[in-house]
């Protein structure tokens, strides 16, 4: 198999750093000045500082939470401003998720991730704090830890049957992109079944 291509970053952080380049025309403001300001008010509290957004500035609520965590230093808040932040943060991320009691299971995540992206040359994996998206046109599958002895093989297949090892989340119902789910203890449980199923993924974003 091809070895691992690096992180891509999540589509979700490109429209925050494609956000910020435009908040000096939309705002009149640099990202940089908004903080300085919000730091300038000593609110401490999340909520506080969110609704100071909201109410004096008119920001929206997820780019309110957003400044505000910015404005009380998260670190992962602040990674998610750049490219380069975002693809440190997805090591660390990896690393957390996969610690401790799920350690066990990196290996796991490692074959699965492998198995995932040589299924086409337009796949791509972009980590967030809790999983991992593969992507082609839309996300295809997430990766995530679930428990201390399970990893979730989510794929978005529409209305498959659930068949096999197959299992259904609920998501079909709530118009959600994953719709099945794989659970894998071992690598062993990346047989041909789970290739197909990815292929099929795969294969239905087009």
């Amino acid at each position: 198999m091809k070895p691992i291509r690096p992180y891509k970053v999540h589509p979700a952080t490109v429209m925050t750093i494609d956000w910020i380049a435009a908040l000096p025309v939309k705002t009149g403001k640099t990202l940089e000045e908004w903080i300085a300001l919000a730091q300038s008010t000593h609110i401490h509290d999340k909520k506080a500082l969110q609704q100071w957004f909201k109410t004096e500035w008119k920001f929206g609520t997820i780019q309110a939470s957003w400044l505000a965590d910015m404005a009380l230093g998260d670190e992962d808040s602040i990674a998610m401003s750049s490219h380069e932040g975002y693809l440190q943060a997805a090591e660390r991320w990896i690393d957390v998720q996969y610690a401790g009691k799920k350690a066990h299971l990196r290996p796991v995540y490692d074959h699965v991730l492998t198995v995932a992206m040589n299924i086409g040359e337009d796949v791509n994996a972009s980590p967030t704090k809790t999983y991992v998206s593969l992507f082609r046109n839309h996300v295809v599958a997430h990766i995530k830890p679930t428990t201390n002895t399970r990893i979730d093989l989510g794929l978005a297949l529409g209305a498959e049957p659930a068949l096999g090892k197959l299992q259904e989340t609920g998501g079909a119902a709530k118009g959600d992109r994953i719709t099945h789910r794989i659970p894998l203890t071992a690598i062993a449980d990346v047989d041909d079944e789970v290739h197909h199923w990815l292929k099929l993924a795969y294969d239905k974003d087009v």
